[in-house]
């Protein structure tokens, strides 16, 4: 699966970070279930609904319960699942185990993690056509002026996310190529909205009770509803 622009056919694919301890929630939230499912299923199955060509999710922390939640999408032939077994490094290890894990033929990856079950097929399309259209080095949504993720890395950066180490993420990155950023608009914060503890899960069950799953709602929602995104001035 590729997206055409000005003539030239992109691949993105994606990353799904499900490797880490979740020390601040006190047990493995990858597995933990809202709205009858878990979390790292509701994002996987985002991801597969997406433009992304494929979909690599990567293991490590409680890696057997994660494997068996994500049993039912194990036959998709794009969806892959593999093991980092540096996961107790931090979130660097699943990167390059991710990044290792790729079609060399992939022009770009998608990083997602497992704690953002809000996230929509459409917020993900959103970013891949910024994406393909304006050919940035780095694509995040932000809302008013907030920056979330998911974030797709050219592969261009490909070899200096591979030197990452510790626990950090692609953050240095966007400091570094801040001049070749797009930054794309979404209309509302709740897609970006994170699971980091049990009171994060509890107030999104709480909100569940009052209104429907925002996914089902806009699924395929237009891009006209994401307004004209902002875009960095590029140096050419």
């Amino acid at each position: 699966m590729g997206i055409m622009s000005r003539g030239v056919n992109m691949v993105i694919d994606g990353i799904l970070l499900a490797a880490g301890l979740s020390r601040r929630f006190g047990r493995p939230k990858q597995v933990v279930e809202w709205r009858g499912k878990p979390l790292v299923v509701h994002v996987a199955e985002t991801a597969l609904a997406s433009q992304l060509r494929e979909v690599v999710v990567v293991l490590g922390y409680a890696a057997s319960e994660v494997r068996r939640a994500l049993a039912p999408l194990a036959q998709q032939e794009r969806f892959r699942i593999v093991f980092n077994a540096e996961y107790e490094e931090g979130q660097a290890s699943s990167i390059r185990r991710g990044l290792r894990a790729l079609d060399p033929s992939a022009d770009a990856a998608m990083f997602l993690t497992c704690d953002q079950p809000l996230l929509t097929p459409a917020v993900l399309d959103a970013l891949i056509e910024a994406f393909v259209r304006y050919r940035p080095l780095i694509c995040y949504p932000v809302y008013e002026g907030g920056r979330g993720s998911p974030v797709i890395f050219a592969a261009e950066l490909f070899p200096e996310l591979m030197k990452l180490t510790g626990d950090v993420g692609g953050r240095v990155l966007i400091e570094r190529y801040r001049a070749r950023v797009h930054e794309q608009r979404i209309p509302s914060a709740q897609p970006l909205r994170d699971v980091d503890t049990p009171e994060d899960l509890r107030a999104l069950e709480d909100e569940g009770e009052r209104s429907p799953d925002p996914r089902e709602a806009s699924s395929r929602t237009s891009r006209a509803m994401y307004g004209e995104p902002h875009v960095c001035e590029f140096p050419r």
